[in-house]
């Protein structure tokens, strides 16, 4: 299963924006698991290339530092989840 991770961190302006994504992702996309790291929890490092937020991290490869517009997001998604299927044939 891919994995979306959208890094937060408690007192950003535009993280709650990236939280939303992450829930349209989730609905478009039920295949696909969507992980939100708060990294005011203090409970985990950051994924490798992550030092800003909000970034979105998809499999481990950050694409997108800031939010990225809803439907940039949806596209690179299922082009991604495609070639992921594919890749699985």
């Amino acid at each position: 299963m891919a994995v979306l991770q959208v890094v937060v961190e408690a007192g950003c302006r535009i993280c709650q924006w990236a939280v939303e994504l992450a829930g349209q992702a989730r609905e478009r996309f039920p295949m696909l698991e969507v992980e939100i790291v708060n990294l005011s929890d203090g409970a985990r490092e950051p994924p490798d290339g992550v030092f800003a937020v909000p970034t979105f991290v998809l499999d481990g490869d950050v694409f997108s530092l800031g939010n990225p517009h809803p439907a940039a997001l949806m596209r690179y998604l299922a082009a991604r989840l495609a070639l992921r299927e594919e890749e699985n044939r």
